[in-house]
Formats: structure tokens, sequence, C-alpha cells
């Protein structure tokens, strides 16, 4: 009678160890936040004193705030989004706008990643359930050089 047993125990220890392993999944409604931030690069003053160029990388700040809908490998996004340069000399610049968002696409997990348009997002992953769904996330990216973009997905 204990074989049973031991055999029933050693499979769910297998079975969980299993489920431990494999990639999280994101399914079903979250809400995200995401910022996207770029460096301002000042060129070092000419020999006479004068400052050369700013290079204010396009849209260097947006802020992001909506619902994902996540389901079957496929994300779809409607909220809103800030954004506007992150340096504005003499007044003169992109000033801070809002604008409704909305985009979909396929994505993918990793234990480590979450791939989403072409790019690769560091991810970490918490309050994993038993049926191996994440309720919250964090994602990174370095998308260049110059900037980096962090979101949070907690699922409602």
């Amino acid at each position: 009678m204990k074989a049973p047993t031991i055999l029933a125990a050693t499979a769910a220890l297998l079975i969980s160890q299993a489920a431990m392993a494999a990639a999280p999944k994101l399914s079903g409604k979250y809400s995200l936040t995401s910022t996207h931030l770029c460096q301002v690069m000042i060129t070092t003053p000419s020999s006479a004193g004068k400052l050369t160029a700013i290079n204010n990388v396009g849209q260097s700040h947006n802020i992001k705030i909506g619902i994902a809908t996540m389901a079957g490998g496929n994300l779809s996004y409607s909220g809103v989004m800030i954004e506007g340069a992150s340096l504005l000399v003499n007044n003169v610049g992109q000033k801070m706008t809002q604008t409704a968002v909305t985009f979909s696409g396929p994505f993918t997990t990793t234990a480590t990643t979450f791939m989403f348009e072409g790019k690769t997002y560091q991810a970490a992953y918490a309050d994993i359930d038993v049926n191996n769904i994440a309720h919250h996330a964090t994602f990174l990216l370095r998308d260049n050089p110059n900037c980096a973009t962090i979101s949070t997905a907690v699922r409602q």
C-alpha cells in the first residue's frame, strides 16, 4: 500500500517541478504602465566657449497607462500616452502631449524574457498561480544606446 502512495507523491513532485521550469504564462486582463526615457546628448563647447550642439533624441520621454488583454499569445492594448522632449531649448521642442494609444500583436515569453514587436525585453514574473499564470510582470528594454523602457503588468 505504501508503494502507490510514494509513486503518487513522486509523480506530483515531478509534475510541479516541470510546471515551475516552464515559462510563466500571461493570460487575461492586465493593468499596464510603461515609461520610456532617452538621454539628451550635449556636444562639448567649442574652443570659443559656445555650446556646439544639442541632440534631443526625438520623443525622449513617454508614459503609457492602459489595459492589456493577453490571450493565446496575442496582446491587445488600449490606453493613454503622454509624451514629449526631455529638453526644451529656448522653449523650442516637443512639448508634452496626451493621446489615445491602441496596438496589438503576437507575443512570446521565456522564464526571463518577453518578446513583442521584434523586441526582447528582460522580464521578471511574480505571483505565479497553480496554472502557471503570472499575476505580476516587469519588463525592461534598452531600446538603443541612449534609451530604455520599463513596463509593469498587474493582472486584474
